[in-house]
């Protein structure tokens, strides 16, 4: 069988999200066994390409790597007036509906996976199987942080062309994905909630699904070498700087991931400020990609409750994170 998978989703912004790290452990357990062929589609046949096929296990006869097409009907026309930039969102609409033609030489491949949902399915032959991985509907459940509705943009007290623009995105985004589920042969779901909130929002026939739990990997101890050297960031007057920092001999909290609203970092900062000011010696660590500094956190409310903070110096921003110092954190947080 010859296995066509897009995991250009590893070389942009994705990459240092859930979407990408589930990506990159789909890639690692590709059976290393086999006579499965493989065919990896990637935007760039470059040095982020080489990076990105290192985490594979499989022998290199076993896979070959093909450049997503930039020169295909998928190209938009530039615009950046009102009416061009809507006729441009249902003209997009139109891609996902056909099939993608920027997939080059699909026609010898028995199945096609699509590891980031947002992106359309490659138009094939008949005989081709094509699948996608369902992760979440956040944006358009979470419609107040999100994707608004034009009724919840109206009662903000938001203009009518606003409200028509934001009921515009919303409207494309559930569209999208409802032609994926049209156009698939089978949704693999990260959870069953993932499953039941495509059946409940966007309709999609269970029959389609199959639900696969992300794993996890095997337990490893942490590496004591680290002695807990994470790179806590420091606001500079060159901007934030990362400098060697041990928490060997801390007590800490910790959070790992985004700072979107739904997330509540505001309420955890607030928390923190009171069991500061009963006495408590704990710290507080920030780990993600974007924690490196309050003025990084775009979130107005969380922002503020950072700057505010009468304890920010007990506050560890130490940005992204490797697995060993993930590890060693989790391990010893209190």
């Amino acid at each position: 069988m010859k296995i066509g998978i897009d995991i250009s989703c590893l070389q942009g912004p994705h990459k240092m999200r859930g979407i990408g790290y589930t990506a990159a452990n789909i890639l690692k357990n590709l059976p290393s066994a086999g006579n499965d062929k493989y065919v990896f589609y990637v935007e760039d046949n470059n040095e982020s390409t080489k990076e990105t096929l290192k985490i594979l296990s499989l022998d290199k006869k076993r896979y070959t790597v093909r450049k997503i097409s930039n020169k295909s009907s998928d190209s938009m026309d530039a615009g950046s007036n009102q009416i061009t930039k809507a006729v441009r969102k249902f003209r997009q609409l139109s891609i996902f509906r056909q099939g993608s033609t920027k997939y080059p030489d699909v026609q010898d491949l028995d199945v096609f996976l699509q590891l980031d949902q947002s992106v359309p399915m490659p138009r094939v032959n008949k005989s081709t199987k094509v699948a996608f991985i369902a992760y979440d509907l956040i944006p358009y459940i979470f419609e107040t942080d999100y994707l608004p509705s034009f009724s919840t943009y109206r009662q903000k007290g938001r203009s009518y062309r606003s409200a028509l623009k934001a009921a515009l995105n919303r409207y494309v985004y559930i569209k999208k994905i409802r032609l994926n589920i049209k156009r698939a042969d089978t949704i693999l779901a990260i959870s069953e909630t993932t499953m039941q909130d495509f059946i409940l929002y966007v309709k999609a026939p269970s029959s389609k699904f199959s639900v696969i739990a992300l794993g996890i990997d095997p337990p490893t101890p942490a590496k004591h070498h680290l002695d807990g050297i994470v790179s806590r960031y420091h606001d500079t007057s060159w901007g934030y700087i990362p400098t060697g920092t041990s928490l060997r001999d801390s007590e800490f909290l910790l959070f790992v991931g985004g700072a979107d609203e739904r997330r509540r970092l505001h309420d955890l900062v607030a928390a923190f400020n009171q069991l500061k000011a009963q006495g408590s010696k704990l710290k507080l660590v920030l780990s993600g990609d974007i924690m490196k500094g309050p003025a990084q956190i775009p979130t107005t409310s969380i922002r503020k409750a950072l700057e505010e903070s009468s304890y920010l110096n007990d506050i560890f921003f130490v940005g992204f994170t490797n697995d060993a110092t993930r590890n060693w954190l989790y391990e010893h947080a209190t």
